[in-house]
């Protein structure tokens, strides 16, 4: 049992260094549009999830959605 919780990070990271996962089961594309109007109302309220790599782990439909919106960095844990 862990007596002290793993602390995490929030970094943020070039857009360019995330690399999506290409066995991801989602077909989400036809969501990147409201994607993109909740993260311009809203901002980014969940990180994703990516490896050390640059892999994205969970987050996908926030990556397509930062890269249509042109951002140039997006949070990761």
């Amino acid at each position: 049992m862990l007596t002290h919780p793993t602390a995490q990070r929030i970094e943020y990271w070039p857009i360019e260094r995330l690399v999506e996962y290409p066995r991801n089961p989602r077909k989400n594309d036809a969501a990147v549009d409201r994607m993109c109007g909740s993260i311009r109302e809203f901002g980014f309220k969940i990180p994703c999830l990516v490896r050390g790599n640059g892999e994205v782990v969970d987050g996908h439909l926030r990556l397509k959605a930062a890269r249509k919106l042109e951002l140039t960095e997006q949070p990761r844990v």
